[in-house]
């Protein structure tokens, strides 16, 4: 009787935390895409262009995402020169190239169930020339619907480390 009751608490608590997962109403999607992925490539990435798809406050969120962009890509640029150093001490070969970008924050809302979703999406184009002409050697893609918006500095931060962190990974 005993390993009934402990059975069905199990059921339940597994049936509970696997429907608060399936049917949470926040979903995200993430995607990259490498041109030429070489693992023995340093990247230093300069933002050419940053756009703003958002009704109010496009401005300061632009100067926000730009410092984040620079406060970011300074700690993997530190994080990488690290690592440059060992593979001189190693004598191993390492390419490092300039790439190039084009960023678009953009953020829409809408309501469900009596409440005021966002999907915020960032997305990344990476290239070889100052031009951003050609077809990108590295596009980084995510998107989240979320109760957060992309005014709150916190919630940004994360959108643009989550996606630097999946092309310096």
């Amino acid at each position: 009787m005993k390993q009934n009751k402990l059975f069905i608490i199990v059921i339940f608590l597994m049936m509970i935390i696997f429907s608060s997962c399936t049917f949470s109403k926040f979903k995200r999607e993430e995607n990259i895409y490498f041109n030429e992925p070489d693992e023995s490539t340093y990247y230093n990435i300069i933002i050419e262009e940053l756009h703003i798809t958002k009704n109010v406050g496009a401005e300061k969120l632009k100067e926000n995402a730009l410092h984040i962009f620079e406060l970011l890509l300074h700690q993997y640029s530190q994080e990488q020169n690290n690592q440059k150093n060992e593979d001189l001490e190693k004598n191993d070969n390492f390419n490092s190239t300039d790439l190039y970008a084009i960023v678009l924050i953009k953020e829409e809302s809408f309501i469900k169930e009596f409440e005021t979703i966002n999907t915020s999406t960032l997305e990344i184009g990476l290239f070889n020339n100052k031009e951003l002409n050609g077809e990108p050697e590295i596009i980084s893609f995510l998107t989240v619907d979320t109760d957060s918006t992309i005014t709150s500095y916190k919630f940004l931060y994360s959108l643009i480390e989550r996606v630097l962190g999946s092309i310096f990974k």
